[in-house]
């Protein structure tokens, strides 16, 4: 996973060969820097990143290195909490069984990701997910646009008439790596 997003491009949002642009605001960059810090006083192993950007012209914005913490214990806030911001949590699992129960272990469900090359595994394993998007072997998709954005949990605004009432579920397969 290091080896990949290290590859990745921060830079510019609208050119066509950035991967990862700015958050939001100054503010938020402000909290998930405070986030990389508290997952670094957790005792989580900063594997990748942890700071802002500090390369022209990009350190004078909101960018911040993407970055992956390792052997991160399910219950600390940086596996807990959804940070928006370019941070990834690695928690090491022994089984199917364990890996639905850490990922459907917190408050919130928004989106989640499955990289496998057993696809009846994936389609199983997403059926178990609270999550309303769950992507596999990929994080986007340009399906994702035509698709109900339902949250889980505590995630997204919730739906309207008779879809507060039930929930969502959209699976993305990229058969093609």
């Amino acid at each position: 996973m290091v080896e990949r997003v290290r590859t990745l491009k921060v830079g510019d949002p609208l050119a066509d060969d950035t991967d990862i642009g700015p958050v939001i605001t100054p503010a938020h960059a402000r909290k998930v820097l405070d986030f990389i810090a508290e997952g670094r006083a957790s005792g989580a192993r900063l594997a990748l990143g942890g700071a802002r950007v500090s390369e022209p012209p990009f350190d004078r914005g909101n960018y911040i290195q993407p970055t992956i913490f390792a052997g991160v214990a399910p219950e600390a806030r940086i596996a807990q909490e959804e940070i928006f911001g370019p941070v990834a949590t690695a928690t090491p699992f022994q089984d199917d069984d364990e890996a639905v129960r850490l990922a459907n272990g917190v408050r919130y469900g928004l989106a989640g990701g499955l990289w496998t090359r057993d696809l009846d595994r994936a389609l199983r394993t997403a059926g178990r997910l609270n999550a309303g998007q769950i992507y596999l072997n990929s994080y986007y998709s340009p399906a994702m646009l035509d698709s109900p954005a339902e949250g889980h949990k505590q995630s997204g605004l919730g739906g309207a008439g008779l879809y507060k009432y039930m929930q969502e579920k959209t699976v993305f397969v990229r058969l093609k790596a």
